[in-house]
């Protein structure tokens, strides 16, 4: 990647290191794993605007016989497979809705059982 790609990388980085640092989030040993999404992220970016830039989001393929089929843009396929990739990633780090919700349940699932624990006594 060019040095230019390691900015973006290291900004974003920077970026995701902040939130979780005021999110209580932040422990210290996720360097790498901020790294990986930081990456992850600006792949993502670069094959959008690829996407946004291109003429169409469909692709003009030729039979043998030289008939014409429209198609997806290829593109669009990656971007899919790079967003999953992101979000994944991005839950890994408990960044998004679905990793918070589930932290959540979880907390308020313990903080239940402790209660029926202590009703016990």
């Amino acid at each position: 990647m060019t040095s230019e790609g390691e900015k973006q990388i290291r900004n974003v980085s920077r970026y995701i290191r902040g939130v979780l640092k005021k999110t209580g989030g932040y422990d210290g040993t996720q360097g790498y794993q901020i790294e990986l999404v930081a990456t992850d992220i600006v792949v993502f970016r670069k094959i959008r605007k690829a996407l946004l830039e291109a003429e169409t989001v469909t692709v003009t393929e030729y039979s043998r016989e030289g008939d014409p089929r429209e198609k997806p843009h290829p593109l669009l396929f990656q971007l899919r497979e790079q967003s999953k990739v992101v979000s994944k990633g991005l839950d890994l780090l408990m960044m998004n809705i679905k990793s918070k919700k589930g932290k959540a349940e979880a907390a308020d699932s313990f903080a239940m059982f402790m209660n029926e624990m202590g009703k016990d006594d």
